[in-house]
């Protein structure tokens, strides 16, 4: 079931932050445009946020790829200034699977593996032949630069996950991409961040969620 970001920030908020300085107490719909009594609007997020990315983090360590696209909704996030520099561009935070790479104007740029560079780097990278491999945190043309010039304006479309922002929370209709399964458990995490908890304590949540999943 889809969920919006701004109920599940209200559920975090009604855990760590409940009233903002007036001691007014927050609802769904005022959530993300004030500060609590605690933290300002912007904290909240970002520990909504963190928690997301540790979640994320610590799950595509024991997940292949195809369950993780199952976990996150096989979201995809478009990237319109993706940046190379001198044929080197690293990956956006929360990457997970590639789906398209393109220049500003559309034009397609393969990426391949990185197994295949004995065979295809000596080939010359032409308008309608352009590929990049995938080398670790990086996409590299290891032909310099010569499929992809200096710029920041690529369009990279991938699976992964992205910080949300204010508007998403004050909009009502931004939903959360990791499904149902994992949403109490990100509401979890954020609350345990709010506490100044470590790696550690984290990690544990969510060992002995899995546990709990996994009997």
């Amino acid at each position: 079931m889809s969920v919006t970001v701004q109920n599940q920030l209200f559920k975090l908020v009604e855990r760590i932050d409940p009233r903002n300085k007036l001691g007014v107490e927050f609802t769904a719909g005022t959530v993300g445009t004030t500060a609590g009594d605690k933290f300002t609007a912007q904290r909240q997020l970002d520990m909504y946020n963190d928690a997301r990315f540790f979640l994320f983090g610590a799950l595509r360590a024991r997940m292949t790829k195809e369950q993780l696209t199952e976990i996150i909704s096989g979201t995809m996030v478009v990237n319109s200034t993706f940046q190379f520099s001198s044929g080197v561009a690293t990956k956006p935070a929360g990457y997970l699977e590639k789906v398209l790479l393109t220049d500003a104007s559309g034009n397609p740029i393969s990426i391949l593996p990185q197994s295949a560079i004995p065979y295809v780097q000596s080939l010359e990278a032409t308008t309608n032949n352009r590929f990049v491999f995938e080398v670790g945190n990086t996409f590299v043309d290891v032909n310099g630069s010569m499929s992809v010039p200096d710029a920041s304006n690529y369009v990279l479309r991938y699976f992964g996950i992205q910080n949300f922002a204010l508007s998403d929370v004050t909009g009502g209709t931004t939903t959360e991409t990791f499904n149902d399964t994992w949403q109490i458990l990100l509401i979890e995490l954020a609350e345990a961040i709010s506490m100044e908890m470590g790696n550690t304590d984290l990690m544990a949540l969510i060992t002995k969620y899995l546990t709990g999943r996994n009997p």
